[in-house]
């Protein structure tokens, strides 16, 4: 039996707002699902849906991600923890909890820290955290309680057997990864870990890779938009050697480059189980790649390969030759972002270049680490030939001042990855400096289309990916900065909305772009305005990607 309020879009502030969902839970016998998914719970209505949860012992699947938008961060560990009061009291044993896209933060994990460790979570094998900004101290008190909730419930003869863990968008870096890998190490149960765009770097990558390893069930690995390395590409390759059944591989844009690739291609031609394998915007070239695809030969699970948006060249026309002799074409991804490869030979220790920023693991690890690090090498990259060196220096006085010439003058890689780390570094969590930045960035990009991908990627990818960041008002600084929207102070004039609004179609699609924010752009596009009457293609195009979402 379900009870559902999804997409309601209600506004539950006190108790008596509360009081049509709880109606509809205590009138609901044996309820095992309830679905609250885009509304926003105030504590006033948490204690009366509380009550009528406790009457509620067959409740199982908690559908609850998007449910404290406009909340303070205070309120939201108090309404957690009545909820879970509700559970606990019903001696309800939940199968899946979904708290995903609440940015909540550690004090959020707080406020269901109760119920994680309490025997309502003994048969939990499905976990959803994905985007709620839990951090390091999220992370570690998430550790604890599966740690704590794994001794009683095998105390008690019902082992705690988590299967499902996502948590992607987190911020856990390498300490969060570190107390979560000693969790996984003693569960040996999860089938899915999926932790992508968590600043996790390959000393983390490696205490996870080595927990990954005891549980030998695992099904799917996804640690996209982290920091792997060579470093890290030997630890994943070592597990992978024990994954028997693993059938998704998704390390892409995690800098494995050449070498990470070949010390990877080994492993995954003899996982037989694999069925998805994505190694996308790597900066791997000619060799590394050609090393994956041979290992694919035979191997009939195979339905993707992904190895787009790596520096690849006329390589893409031998490896679709590879592919096509193991009748494999159809399980290659398609090349729409691939770039040309350095003229300059590689440097062989260019694969440890982001390590130069100090650990932050603690001291009293390092000597564990060492053994399975090894060396980390420290030398710059070195830019493409003709091409100037891109330091998040330039990149700042670049925001100031855009030029489309100025960003050419850039390698391309190194000019991506300055400007990723300007948004982390100095822009971030403002929405009116991205809003800024994006719109007069891409306007000045002179319709190379190509470039603007690049900087929305860059820039709204980054923002939209940041848990602090609140989209709906992300939303409205674009739209003040775009001129469709009267600002309270003044903003500097746009001259035309081209570029930014090709940028902005370039990531409506994208898995970090919130449906929920669409049908704000589009009442805004729909309306008379002479900026988008200048620009009736570009403004179509978005209204198409918009409806599409």
């Amino acid at each position: 039996m379900e009870v559902s309020f999804l997409g309601k879009e209600l506004k539950l502030d006190n108790e008596e707002d509360g009081e049509e969902i709880a109606n509809a839970i205590k009138n609901c016998r044996d309820m095992e699902t309830l679905k609250l998914q885009g509304n926003t719970l105030g504590v006033g209505a948490s204690k009366v849906i509380s009550e009528a949860l406790k009457q509620q012992s067959a409740f199982k699947k908690a559908l609850w991600s998007d449910m404290y938008t406009g909340r303070l961060r205070s309120e939201i560990p108090k309404s957690l923890e009545l909820l879970s009061e509700g559970i606990i009291t019903a001696g309800a044993k939940l199968t899946v909890l979904d708290l995903s896209d609440n940015a909540f933060g550690p004090d959020g994990v707080d406020g269901i820290k109760k119920l994680l460790r309490s025997e309502s979570s003994y048969l939990l094998h499905t976990l959803k955290l994905n985007n709620n900004g839990l951090g390091i101290g999220g992370g570690k008190i998430l550790s604890e309680a599966f740690i704590d909730c794994h001794k009683s419930s095998s105390a008690a003869g019902t082992p705690f057997a988590l299967k499902v863990f996502i948590s992607g968008r987190n911020r856990l870096e390498n300490e969060g990864a570190k107390a979560l890998s000693k969790a996984f190490k003693l569960l040996g149960s999860l089938e899915e870990i999926t932790m992508p765009q968590n600043g996790i770097r390959p000393e983390g990558v490696v205490l996870l890779a080595d927990a990954f390893k005891k549980n030998s069930h695992l099904k799917c690995i996804n640690i996209n938009d982290n920091t792997c390395t060579e470093t890290g590409a030997k630890a994943l390759a070592d597990c992978i050697h024990h994954l028997e059944n693993l059938e998704t591989l998704n390390i892409g844009d995690c800098l494995v480059r050449d070498r990470g690739a070949e010390i990877l291609a080994p492993s995954l031609a003899a996982t037989k189980s694999l069925k998805t394998v994505i190694l996308s915007f790597n900066e791997i070239r000619r060799d590394g790649a050609m090393a994956v695809v041979n290992g694919m030969k035979n191997k009939t699970s195979l339905e993707l390969l992904n190895l787009d948006g790596n520096q690849l060249g006329e390589c893409i026309e031998e490896i679709q030759d590879r592919m096509s002799e193991f009748n494999m074409i159809n399980s290659l991804g398609p090349f729409d972002d691939n770039e040309e490869p350095d003229s300059d030979e590689e440097n062989d220790n260019d694969e440890e270049d982001e390590e130069q920023n100090k650990s932050n693991i603690d001291v009293g690890d390092q000597d564990d680490l060492t053994s399975q690090i090894g060396s980390m090498g420290l030398n710059k990259t070195t830019p493409s030939k003709g091409k100037k060196a891109c330091s998040v220096d330039n990149i700042r006085n670049f925001a100031d001042n855009p030029s489309y010439k100025t960003w050419m003058e850039y390698d391309v890689n190194q000019r991506k990855h300055a400007l990723k780390n300007y948004m982390q570094q100095g822009v971030l969590p403002s929405t009116d400096k991205t809003a800024r930045h994006f719109v007069h960035i891409c306007g000045c990009m002179e319709n190379d289309e190509s470039a603007i991908k690049e900087i929305s990627e860059c820039v709204l990818g980054e923002a939209f990916k940041d848990s602090r960041v609140e989209p709906q008002q992300l939303v409205t600084s674009l739209l003040v900065h775009m001129g469709l929207l009267k600002a309270e102070t003044k903003v500097e004039k746009v001259e035309g909305l081209k570029g930014p609004l090709s940028g902005l179609e370039n990531v409506i699609l994208q898995e970090y772009f919130p449906r929920a924010i669409t049908q704000y752009f589009i009442a805004f596009l729909l309306k008379p305005n002479s900026l988008l009457d200048s620009c009736h293609d570009e403004r179509h195009r978005v209204l198409q990607k918009l409806y599409q979402k």
